[in-house]
């Protein structure tokens, strides 16, 4: 995904999907599932110490930072779901709200720009 390139939507989803690949292959990733009525961009399905796990992924190739907004419907579908855990991946960054937002104790989710996903890559 270099600067200049021009990237849809859709391949910005199978990009964040072939990265959680990657970072734990043993995990079954599957991208564009319908979970309990809701499109979900890329899940992540895992079994730890006989728990079925599963943490969902909306990937967001928008013009702008995400929004709070973005959160709160993301919040939702995440409780509607019944997900472990909700990752909201986004290309342009957050807004400064949204840093403080994701402190908070008990988040049910995690935001991520695409150089904090290639430096859990690079971890990995």
């Amino acid at each position: 995904m270099g600067k200049k390139q021009n990237v849809d939507w859709r391949s910005f989803e199978e990009f964040v999907a072939r990265i959680y690949k990657e970072i734990d292959p043993n995990a079954e990733v599957s991208h564009n599932q319908e979970v309990e009525g809701r499109q979900i961009d890329v899940t992540i399905r895992k079994k730890v110490v006989g728990i079925d796990l599963l943490f969902i992924i909306q990937a967001k190739w928008y013009k702008r930072p995400v929004e709070v907004t973005h959160i709160d419907a993301f919040e939702s579908v995440i409780k509607e779901v019944g997900a472990s855990k909700g990752i909201l991946v986004c290309n342009k960054g957050l807004r400064e709200v949204l840093k403080k937002k994701q402190q908070r104790p008990r988040s049910n989710y995690a935001l991520f720009t695409i150089p904090k996903l290639k430096h859990i890559v690079k971890r990995n």
